[in-house]
């Protein structure tokens, strides 16, 4: 198993300092894609409009081995 370490960054900076231990990449990712599905529905009012929001998951080396990226904005405003 390896430790993995999933950041968020939106307007501030969300590091995860203790990591979860995952079976295999393909579990990492999928964790990733949950986690960011809670974190978007639970901020929602609060997340930035405009900017980016990115989750990075970082290996114990702190090699980043995956991203998630997603931005909303008002269209033609």
């Amino acid at each position: 198993m390896a430790r993995y370490f999933f950041h968020i960054m939106d307007d501030r900076a969300l590091v995860d300092t203790e990591g979860t231990e995952m079976d295999s990449l393909d579990a990492m990712r999928v964790e990733a894609i949950r986690l960011a599905g809670r974190v978007l529905a639970d901020d929602a009012e609060r997340l930035p409009s405009g900017r980016p929001w990115q989750m990075t998951v970082a290996d114990e080396s702190g090699a980043t081995v995956f991203w998630l990226k997603f931005e909303a904005d008002y269209h033609g405003r």
